[in-house]
């Protein structure tokens, strides 16, 4: 009985003294960047992962603005997405003067841009399509 109680008590401090010197060994300063393939990770720690997935350019359709007049757009990001920047393109005529532009609903979290601008040809109709910078995260 002494010996299985002996041995036991060896068992315990063994295991802890184990389980302490492997926290005292591995640590964040131990492990390379980038050596920790997803599979070895917890579904929580993948799922707390941040950053830029897809990238892509979405333009809108093309929008006619009379001479003088001015003309609003907004150009819709696909699902999941948000609008990061935009712009237009001239087709015809000009030159443009862009009034407002920037995301759909005025914070950064938009799923679109909206562009705003004038034709300050006195004559001459013009014609522009707008842009959105979206990205997946």
């Amino acid at each position: 009985m002494k010996s299985a109680v002996i041995a036991a008590v060896v068992a315990a401090i063994v295991a802890s003294g184990s389980s302490v010197a492997a926290t005292s060994l591995i640590d964040g300063r131990s492990i390379k960047d980038g050596s920790i393939p997803l599979t070895k990770l917890s579904t929580e720690a993948v799922a707390s992962l941040r950053g830029v997935r897809d990238v892509s350019l979405v333009e809108g359709p093309v929008v006619t603005v009379p001479a003088g007049s001015g003309a609003t757009t907004k150009v819709q990001c696909p699902s999941g997405a948000l609008a990061v920047s935009g712009g237009i393109i001239s087709t015809v005529g000009g030159p443009f003067f862009l009034q407002q532009f920037g995301p759909g609903t005025g914070d950064s979290k938009s799923r679109s841009w909206t562009i705003s601008l004038i034709n300050g040809s006195q004559t001459n109709p013009g014609a522009f399509h707008a842009f959105a910078t979206c990205v997946t995260s």
